[in-house]
């Protein structure tokens, strides 16, 4: 055969190889490039998604966070309520107990000044009603109150709050809920 025959074709075989590997070339350079166009469809949904779980995250954390200082409010609210009647009750009743003592005091100082004295008229003139207000009943105060407690404060967890929820899990429980829905229709 001749050379240049041979040349052309090798030529030709070379021209061919070259062509179906840029071809080949081409479909992989369109895949990629579909592939990165989805890729980035992916990342700017999830780009999104992150956006919206944190805004809702945050946005739950300031009502929580609203939620607990109502109920401290409440708690507040209570404890000075209840102080405030006991606050009064206490006193009334010391107020009381003082006022008593002052008396027995006087009472009790009016005696020893009639017993001292040398004056054994006013003391037989005196003696009756003395004797019978010292000797008579003390009076004893009921010192029952409502008395404060103590706060319990609770742990606060991710329970309270609230967690996260992979998508993997959640197209689970979409599933189980399809099928469900479909073991439980009216046609089976």
């Amino acid at each position: 055969m001749d050379t240049p025959l041979l040349m052309k074709k090798s030529l030709m075989t070379k021209k061919t190889i070259t062509k179906s590997g840029q071809k080949k070339a081409d479909e992989s350079i369109h895949n990629l490039t579909s592939t990165l166009h989805k890729v980035q469809d992916i990342k700017d949904q999830e780009d999104a998604k992150f956006r919206k779980i944190k805004q809702d995250i945050l946005s739950h954390r300031d009502a929580f966070k609203c939620e607990v200082d109502k109920h401290a409010d409440n708690l507040v609210k209570d404890l000075e309520q209840t102080w405030e009647l006991n606050s009064q009750e206490i006193g009334a009743k010391h107020s009381k107990i003082k006022k008593t003592l002052k008396k027995l005091q006087r009472k009790s100082n009016t005696v020893k000044s009639i017993t001292t004295s040398k004056d054994f008229v006013k003391f037989f003139d005196d003696f009756d009603k003395f004797a019978v207000s010292l000797c008579g009943a003390t009076p004893q105060e009921n010192l029952e109150f409502s008395l404060f407690g103590r706060f319990l404060p609770d742990k606060i967890t991710m329970v309270n709050f609230g967690s996260m929820e992979n998508e993997e899990t959640w197209k689970f429980n979409i599933l189980k809920l399809s099928l469900k829905l479909l073991n439980n229709s009216p046609h089976n």
